[in-house]
């Protein structure tokens, strides 16, 4: 599984233009909770955020899978 980090704020969110509104706690109760919960380790190969299934709008754009792969593959 994976799942989104939370919109954490950070001095690197804010530096990168894009500061969250999570305290580092809430964000990290999802990776927390897929590593510690049986709930969530039913599944596998799943992205999750804020403890539920979602579907990550880059994991369906074949072409930024393709641009991500090639770059990939370089190394």
């Amino acid at each position: 599984n994976a799942c989104h980090p939370g919109d954490v704020n950070s001095k690197l969110s804010n530096n990168l233009g894009f500061g969250g509104s999570e305290s580092p706690d809430e964000g990290a109760r999802t990776p927390v909770w897929l590593a510690t919960e049986p709930a969530g380790q039913q599944q596998t190969g799943k992205y999750f955020a804020r403890r539920k299934e979602v579907t990550c709008q880059f994991a369906s754009n074949k072409d930024a899978i393709e641009q991500l792969y090639q770059i990939c593959s370089r190394y």
